[in-house]
């Protein structure tokens, strides 16, 4: 565990992870995946982001709006909570276009997770919004998030690298519209 269960936009515990490496290679963004956990206390919703290479430093944060790299442009996402994701010193996409080869559709409908978009991959940074709908709307803090690393074989003789990130489902209103 790199971050255990707490708010995010704590000054004095931000969500803020580095890793030291040598570059290049870049990490390598190539798969994204999601998940509901109500078989545990807490209950929690996760989205995990696979990398190969090493893991990526990153940091999280509540936002209020999430904003596309490089154009500063509002990213479209349905909810009324958005927690925005930066990962540092890695890549999503290489000479052929994405790496990223598995996702689910940007529509999830889990409490905490309500959808997802990437909002860049600029000069070594990927950023991803996440949102989903508060009962209450604007009210402080937000759940709280915690952050897991995994390091696994690809079978191939090949190391993955996961960085998931868990965001309290307790308090969600879940989404009020059906897509």
């Amino acid at each position: 565990m790199t971050y255990n269960w707490n708010w995010p936009n704590n000054v004095a515990q931000p969500c803020v992870v580095k890793h030291n490496y040598p570059v290049p290679p870049l990490p390598t963004l190539t798969a994204i995946g999601v998940g509901e956990h109500y078989d545990v206390t807490p209950t929690y919703d996760r989205i995990s982001f696979t990398f190969t290479g090493t893991f990526p430093g990153y940091d999280v944060l509540w936002v209020s709006q999430v904003v596309a790299d490089p154009s500063g442009k509002p990213v479209p996402l349905a909810g009324n909570d958005f927690l925005r994701i930066h990962f540092t010193e890695t890549t999503a996409h290489d000479a052929s276009g994405s790496t990223v080869h598995t996702a689910p559709g940007s529509h999830v409908g889990f409490k905490a997770i309500n959808s997802y978009a990437q909002a860049g991959d600029f000069e070594g940074v990927i950023t991803f919004g996440v949102s989903n709908y508060r009962t209450v709307t604007n009210s402080n803090p937000q759940p709280p998030v915690r952050t897991t690393e995994v390091k696994t074989s690809d079978g191939h003789g090949q190391y993955l690298y996961i960085v998931a990130i868990d965001i309290k489902n307790r308090g969600m209103g879940g989404n009020p519209v059906t897509p």
